[in-house]
């Protein structure tokens, strides 16, 4: 027996497109907290796993839900001593990470230190990262980001010997935007997942130099597991059909 299936026309084309889109916004993945740390409790939590490079050790504690972070012990000089605290999880599409943090130069110049919180892919390339730099033994402090291959900085004696705020760096789609203080500084494209989270707390070794210190109250990072069957599919589906993106 012949078959006759009727052609749809492009009305009906856009329709089918339509009930997809809204499928999709109704049955995207639900967002997960995959590190939160308000360092309350009396000793450092053994999710994170510390390295160091061109350093031997540390000096912290954890005080008044702080991480506070005094000293980094050398290995070698004239060069910058790193402590790493790494999370791994689930890789990860969408994402959004919350840093509340301050530092204190003891109200000199010649501090140098760096705080930074970072995204790395499963390639363990940076996605994204935003810190506080402080890079020579004759200027204060200011605010540095990087998202994707787009980089920012405030410039040299940006800020105050000592202060405090928030950190935040936020994927939707591929738009990756890192934020100061609640407002946006830098925005970049970025598609790869990413499944670390990094704080680094740096030391630059010179004679003249010191190392202040840095309290870090909160880290926090949610985010949606990764789909690139969806986002494929997603992008597929508004180059044919010129929709734009479905509301979260």
């Amino acid at each position: 027996m012949l078959v006759v299936r009727p052609r749809l026309g492009m009305p009906c084309v856009r329709a089918l497109a339509t009930c997809l889109l809204a499928v999709m916004a109704t049955t995207g993945a639900v967002a997960e907290t995959v590190v939160y740390d308000h360092f309350d409790d009396a000793v450092l939590n053994p999710a994170w796993e510390i390295t160091f490079e061109d350093a031997s050790g540390w000096t912290y504690e954890l005080a008044s839900s702080n991480l506070n972070v005094t000293d980094i012990a050398e290995e070698v000089t004239d060069t910058w001593s790193h402590v790493y605290l790494t999370q791994d999880f689930e890789r990860l599409g969408d994402f959004d990470v919350l840093c509340n943090f301050g530092w204190d130069s003891e109200g000199s110049n010649a501090a140098m230190q760096t705080f930074m919180v970072a995204l790395r892919d499963t390639n363990d390339v940076y996605v994204a990262w935003a810190s506080y730099h402080d890079a020579w033994a004759q200027s204060r402090g200011e605010i540095m980001a990087k998202a994707g291959v787009e980089t920012w900085n405030q410039g040299p004696n940006s800020l105050p010997h000592s202060g405090q705020g928030n950190l935040g760096i936020q994927r939707l789609g591929n738009v990756v935007t890192v934020s100061w203080k609640g407002s946006p500084v830098l925005t970049g494209s970025a598609d790869t997942p990413v499944n670390m989270l990094e704080l680094r707390f740096s030391s630059g070794e010179w004679p003249s130099a010191f190392f202040g210190s840095f309290s870090v109250d909160l880290v926090s990072c949610e985010g949606e597991a990764w789909t690139p069957a969806g986002r494929s599919s997603w992008s597929h589906v508004k180059a044919l059909y010129g929709q734009t993106s479905p509301s979260r």
